[in-house]
């Protein structure tokens, strides 16, 4: 299972939480760009349940984490978001500092980019000042 996309995904999350002290997730977002398709592609279960398996595993929240358009919400309470959990158009805006400013407007001070599942993921620390 772990020579199979869902299984680096999986692999690469228990890693993140294993390598992550709690203070450090306490102060930490999750992004993971829909340009990372082997991510939001993955066969876990079904499309919308995809985005729940970051913060289950790691024990961190995810910015901006909705589904990709093409996916379809069907419960799993996503009427409670934002558009009723429907991502309305394409991800835009996803460099560090867009990133940064909407970490910061939640409170947190630091976002863990996932580009690839292959690759370590990137810290990036986010200065309240450069806003």
């Amino acid at each position: 299972y772990l020579s199979t996309t869902e299984g680096q995904i999986l692999k690469l999350l228990h890693q993140i939480d294993r390598n992550t002290p709690l203070s450090e997730k306490k102060k930490t977002l999750v992004f993971i760009p829909q340009s990372n398709t082997d991510f939001w592609n993955a066969k876990i279960e079904i499309c919308y349940a995809i985005p729940f398996s970051v913060p289950a595993i790691t024990g961190m929240a995810m910015l901006d984490g909705l589904p990709p358009i093409h996916c379809k919400p069907n419960g799993f309470a996503y009427e409670s978001y934002e558009n009723a959990g429907l991502r309305t158009k394409k991800q835009t805006n996803t460099n560090d500092k867009a990133l940064c400013s909407k970490a910061l407007d939640k409170g947190f001070s630091q976002v863990l980019r996932i580009n690839n599942i292959y690759t370590q993921p990137k810290f990036i620390f986010c200065n309240k000042r450069g806003r």
